[in-house]
């Protein structure tokens, strides 16, 4: 008995590693994977942008303008002179339509990505936060322009609200699916 009881006490003080706890799932597994899935959306938040930004400056350049991106980190934007203004809904939409593209297409184009739930819920997060932008950019575009952190904030919360909910649903979807009838 005694042997028993310090045998579980060495159990409880051994250091947990990320696989120990990865692999006991419940709370843990649920916060890594969604940790991860977040660092993953933001990091894919400058090349999705880019495209984002690449689909404003084809309707721009369809249209006979110049384009111009400044190359800062902190603003993505497109100049076009001049602004094509009786098309300017569809330059709105295209640059959501390839923000959202450029979020979610690696998913289909790459087998290997879809091995892991918090790469999936990654790109998803991402295309979310792209269809914010979309929507947003489309009805309060004077908003939209002024391109500053407070204003995209809501975006970005967008972003990791989808991230949260599919870190829960796709785990509780698996387990479902995989569960024996008896």
């Amino acid at each position: 008995m005694f042997l028993e009881l310090n045998e579980i006490e060495k159990e409880m003080r051994k250091k947990r590693t990320f696989r120990d706890m990865w692999n006991e799932g419940g709370f843990w597994k649920y916060f890594m994977s969604g940790t991860i899935s977040m660092i993953m959306m933001l990091g894919l938040l400058y090349p999705t942008g880019l495209v984002h930004e690449l689909g404003h400056s084809i309707v721009c350049w369809y249209s006979g303008g110049s384009v111009f991106i400044p190359w800062i980190f902190t603003k993505l934007m497109t100049l076009c002179d001049p602004f094509p203004e009786h098309i300017k809904e569809i330059s709105w939409a295209m640059g959501g339509s390839f923000g959202i593209i450029a979020s979610i297409s690696p998913l289909f184009a790459f087998k290997f990505l879809r091995k892991w739930d918090f790469i999936i819920i990654g790109f998803i997060g991402c295309g979310f936060m792209q269809l914010g932008f979309a929507i947003f950019e489309s009805m309060t575009n004077e908003l939209y322009k002024i391109n500053d952190p407070v204003v995209l904030l809501p975006i970005v919360l967008l972003g990791v609200l989808s991230v949260a909910v599919f870190t829960w649903s796709i785990d509780k979807i698996r387990e479902h699916c995989t569960r024996k009838n008896p």
